[in-house]
């Protein structure tokens, strides 16, 4: 059933809403599986931006940053999600209660369909949109389904919290046509339910509020002197009703309007205006079949059936029992095409759409859901054949709203203030606000202040003595003050209550940051992003000189991962770090990454086929040829640190191959070769020694995954002078490799020493001894390069010393492919766990070796694969 937004302590009320404008939507349960098969991308996404739609109809533009692609898309990259509603620059709003909210930072897990204006839209709107709760291994995806009405007719789909790595699996199998039980769920409690809540206009800027003047509910007017307002049904009629839904309509119209209050509802026949939710028309209108199709899709079984909102102006107030008021103007209810369907399978179709039509009419009086189960505004509709009768629920809402009929000002005399009011944090965000009151039918305004600021409406609440407020900012301190409302006015204010959130308002720091030189003037810079909240980060640079400040660069996309800075000196060394910036502060820095960039006469000059390596003495290119299918091309590289690089060849999430050289003049006076292989392709890796225009080129066969390395590559006596040795690191944390902790329980822990892959199923950790200085040991440290794939430093976070992926080759034989390049030829235990299964697989790694390996049976699972062709971009060894 729907699942209220507050938790009272007693059940059966009403629910009245004042919204920033007030609307609903009525809809039939889908399971996991038919949503997603209707979303053609379904993507982890975070809200890095919001805007105003272009044009007059009121929307919201919200810029999206993709995270990670379950169906349809890539894993990275940017898109607009469109959503209808909000408050246009004129100060006249629409806003859908049936459309989800999201704000700046929020991580979303979104359902999406493409439109016709490039943008993106929800798939059954609500239906289609979850939020994600918490971190890591305990991150949930959670809808929030309380502005919507569900059907209570035939099986309910099961919902409630979804283990966010758990679902994105299965959503990704789903996609891939493997079907398996939903495994995700997540026991929690449901919330109890309310008696009557009050929706407020925003107090947020434009697109989402009305700004300062938010804060207040809304209301017709034109009843409070007699008048009525008039309604009109499309003449395109409802489909699966005879008389088009004439007669459901008048009885829905009529129920309001004889409920012993001043409210006229009249039906004024038919119009062919359609304008909807596009623009206010001068017309209240019922539109059936969606003719501007605002709905996403059609009724199917399953999906929305109607949405309901109403339209105000900020700047037009009204005062009516002592409280100021937005003016309604305006009203639409929109039924989605298709849903003939559900009224021809009712056994009373003009009583089931005489109760649908009823319930989004009261939503546009300001009425919203009932706990009551027997009222009109219950959370779910009945179809049991009682039309559109208002119960005692129904009426009590509209009396408070509205006064009783013949009464222009509300009698009697305001009510007490809220007494015994109490504030106790239920959850690190979540705080439960208690209160008494001797008229408990009466409403109850609470107000909200952050910290010193200014007092805020946040919500009207009745017939309860107890309200959660959730979703609050971390590590900060909220007051709180209550006032009591009644049709006669309102009462003094209660004394304040203040309470602390717990955790922290600062963003996680970035980690594993790296720094390349790429030419005399220039540097790019990766790093591992761990912050969920952040709204931006920001680069600090200064001179790798004592005393020299840090210096803060322009601000930068929340969700980035890597960055380009110009405008350098040549030949001149600089430090980095980089910061996560939340709403009231910026996180630690990162670690800090010294890093020169070239001289002047660097012979390198890097580009995507080309690594500059050793000061840009050393170019470095790769060339590929696939020998199943005769494709070749060259590829493409990303660098890492100035002596380490990646290369990939079909996209940039699925890296093919690690290079790296060591200055090993002090050894042996040669520069060092390594690489160490993910792809079983045939390649060639050549580099060229621009100074004196050596060329090495090494061979890797088809069907091989074992690295090269190279201890006499190029002799630097021959030419030019060996760039300066890398600062030293700190030492390596010494444990051996068996003392390596478990992995099966709690979840890949983001603690440094763990690649977590596959959207967090796989954890691979790495111990290793070196036998080269008498057999120190220690843990590898993990450096994240995408959903799939990582890579380890023992001794240097210059030096990458072995690089891991996983793929997904269950169509191919039903298995996960784990592929490893070695880029060092010391002992190490590669561990890959599968914390779905339990399963472990330890690669061993003899000391003198470099030898990669691909495991293509690796971890299996117990599915019936589809068949047919397609699979990761590897091909199978030959």
């Amino acid at each position: 059933m729907y699942r209220p937004l507050h938790r009272p302590l007693a059940a059966a009320a009403l629910l009245l809403l004042l919204a920033a404008p007030a609307a609903a939507t009525t809809f039939v349960g889908l399971d996991d599986g038919a949503l997603a098969d209707r979303a053609p991308l379904i993507v982890e996404a975070r809200v890095i931006g919001l805007s105003p739609a272009p044009g007059m109809r009121p929307a919201i533009d919200y810029r999206l940053a993709v995270e990670a692609s379950f169906k349809g898309g890539p894993a990275a990259g940017e898109l607009v999600l469109r959503l209808p509603g909000g408050v246009r620059a004129d100060g006249v709003g629409l806003r859908l209660l049936g459309v989800p909210a999201l704000a700046a930072g929020e991580r979303t897990l979104l359902f999406l369909r493409p439109q016709a204006d490039g943008t993106y839209g929800l798939v059954d709107l609500v239906l289609g949109a979850f939020v994600i709760r918490g971190e890591g291994d305990a991150a949930l995806a959670v809808r929030d389904l309380r502005p919507a009405r569900r059907l209570v007719r035939g099986p309910r789909p099961r919902d409630g919290s979804r283990h966010l790595r758990r679902f994105g699996a299965w959503l990704r199998d789903r996609a891939a046509g493997i079907e398996r039980p939903a495994d995700y769920f997540v026991a929690t409690p449901p919330p109890a339910a309310d008696k009557y809540a009050l929706f407020v206009s925003s107090t947020l800027p434009p697109p989402l509020g009305c700004g300062g003047g938010g804060g207040r509910t809304i209301r017709w007017t034109a009843f409070d002197d007699g008048g009525a307002v008039v309604w009109r049904r499309h003449d395109g009629g409802q489909d699966g009703l005879a008389d088009g839904g004439a007669g459901a309509f008048a009885a829905a119209l009529a129920a309001w309007s004889t409920a012993g209050t001043p409210v006229r509802l009249e039906d004024g026949g038919t119009t062919a205006a359609t304008a909807g939710f596009e623009r206010p028309d001068g017309v209240n209108a019922l539109l059936p079949g969606d003719p501007n199709d605002e709905l996403p899709g059609r009724f199917e079984g399953g999906g929305l059936l109607a949405l309901g909102g109403v339209w105000f102006d900020c700047d037009e107030l009204a005062s009516w029992g002592g409280v100021e008021h937005h003016v309604a103007f305006e009203s639409d209810v929109v039924v989605q095409d298709g849903v003939e369907d559900f009224l021809l399978a009712s056994a009373d179709p003009q009583a089931a759409a005489a109760e649908l039509y009823g319930h989004e009419l009261g939503h546009t009086l300001g009425i919203d859901h009932s706990d009551d189960p027997e009222a009109l505004m219950y959370g779910a509709i009945h179809d049991d054949g009682r039309g559109a009768g208002l119960q005692r629920d129904d009426r009590d809402a509209l009396r408070l709203l509205y006064g009783a009929a013949g009464a222009v000002e509300p009698p009697g005399e305001p009510p007490p203030a809220p007494a015994e009011v109490a504030a106790v944090l239920v959850e690190e965000t979540a705080v439960e606000l208690t209160w008494s009151h001797p008229r408990p039918a009466d409403g109850v305004r609470i107000e909200r202040r952050l910290e010193q600021g200014g007092f805020e409406l946040v919500a009207t609440v009745g017939g309860v003595e107890r309200f959660e407020d959730s979703g609050l900012l971390p590590g900060v301190t909220y007051g709180y003050r209550l006032q009591a409302i009644s049709p006669a006015g309102a009462s003094p204010y209660s004394q304040e209550v203040e309470v602390a959130t717990g955790g922290s308002l600062l963003p996680a720091r970035p980690s594993n940051l790296r720094v390349a030189p790429t030419s005399p003037t220039s540097v790019f810079l990766s790093w591992q992003d761990n912050a969920s909240d952040e709204l931006f980060q920001r680069i600090e640079m200064r001179l790798d000189a004592p005393g020299d400040p840090w210096v803060a660069l322009p601000a930068i996309a929340a969700d980035a991962r890597s960055a380009s800075i110009g405008g350098l000196e040549p030949a001149t060394g600089y430090r980095f770090r980089v910061r996560a910036a939340g709403l009231l502060g910026e996180s630690p820095p990162s670690n800090v990454f010294a890093a020169a960039t070239f001289a002047e006469d660097a012979g390198c000059t890097a580009a995507e086929d080309v690594l500059c390596l050793l000061g840009g003495r050393f170019a470095a290119r790769v060339r590929w040829r696939n020998p199943r299918d005769g494709t070749s091309g060259t590829g493409s590289m990303i660098p890492s640190t100035d002596n380490t690089g990646e290369v990939w060849f079909f996209r940039p999430a699925n890296v093919e191959l690690i290079v790296k050289m060591i200055d090993g003049s002090r050894t042996n006076g040669y520069a060092w070769v390594f690489f160490g292989g993910l792809s079983s392709l045939e390649y060639w890796l050549t580099i060229t020694d621009t100074v004196t225009g050596e060329v090495r080129e090494y061979h890797n066969p088809a069907g091989t995954v074992c690295g090269q390395s190279d201890t006499l590559a190029f002799d630097f006596s021959a030419g030019g002078v060996a760039p300066p040795e890398p600062p030293p690191a700190s030492p390596p944390e010494r444990l051996p490799p068996a003392m390596v902790p478990p992995a099966k329980d709690g979840g890949c822990p983001a603690d440094g020493l763990s690649l977590c892959l596959l959207g967090g199923r796989f954890r691979a950790q790495v111990g290793w001894r070196n036998q080269h200085d008498g057999g120190s040991e220690g843990l590898g440290r993990a450096v994240v390069t995408s959903d799939n794939a990582g890579s380890f430093w023992f001794f240097n976070p210059s030096n990458s010393e072995l690089v891991i992926k996983i793929l997904d080759g269950r169509r191919v034989n039903d298995h996960f492919w784990v592929f490893t390049g070695a880029l060092s030829n010391v002992e190490y235990w590669l561990t890959v766990s599968d914390l779905e299964t339990g399963v472990d697989r330890v690669y061993y790694n003899p000391p003198g070796e470099i030898c990669g390996r691909a495991d293509l049976t690796a971890f299996g699972d117990v599915v019936e694969p589809p068949g047919g062709p397609g699979g990761p971009d590897d091909p199978l060894p030959p």
